[in-house]
């Protein structure tokens, strides 16, 4: 009978030596399948990396740029249905290029708001339970340290929340809250 279980050690290719897997690891090629037991730790060090090059091609008054001009187009009525169309993502990628004297491309951005648009659902989740309040002069959530284990139990994601809440939250939903009416967007000219 073959035994399948997972073996820490195996031997080399044209090696009679065997050595632990973790000693080979480092050195073995990128095609090799992650255990499930060390799945999530891969997944938490990939997070890591996109939050570490993320805030290098988006420091906070980059990503501030980005959010202003979105908040522009979608009260010049330029996103329907919540889509941006190509013609608005060109114009909006050369202006934050020239807004930052930073070149992007247009999958940055896409992949930006993708991201700035899941941190919004989760904020805006997080507030409609029953024990969070919001304070948008210190842009901080209230609430019990009960009632945040409770939540972290579940929603994990929300731990970045606990010490500070959601940058530019007013300006996110502007863009992605799909009961904000464009009508109270536009500014009177009275």
């Amino acid at each position: 009978m073959k035994n399948n279980s997972y073996h820490p050690h195996f031997a080399a290719a044209g090696s009679s030596s065997t050595r632990p897997a973790s000693s080979s690891v480092a050195h073995a090629s990128s095609s090799v399948a992650p255990i499930a037991a060390g799945a999530p730790t891969i997944a938490a060090q990939m997070a890591t990396n996109v939050d570490i090059s993320d805030s290098k091609l988006w420091p906070d008054f980059v990503t501030k740029a980005f959010i202003d001009i979105m908040v522009d187009e979608v009260t010049k009525e330029n996103m329907p249905n919540g889509v941006f169309h190509n013609r608005i993502w060109t114009s909006m990628t050369t202006r934050l290029s020239c807004t930052t004297n930073r070149s992007f491309k247009i999958g940055q951005l896409k992949a930006k708001m993708h991201r700035l648009r899941n941190m919004y659902r989760e904020f805006y989740s997080l507030l409609q339970n029953t024990g969070f309040g919001w304070n948008p002069e210190t842009n901080t959530v209230t609430a019990s340290e009960e009632v945040w284990r409770n939540y972290l139990k579940v929603h994990d994601k929300a731990s970045q929340f606990q010490n500070k809440g959601c940058n530019h939250y007013k300006s996110l939903e502007i863009i992605f809250n799909k009961n904000n009416p464009i009508g109270i967007l536009h500014h009177s000219s009275t």
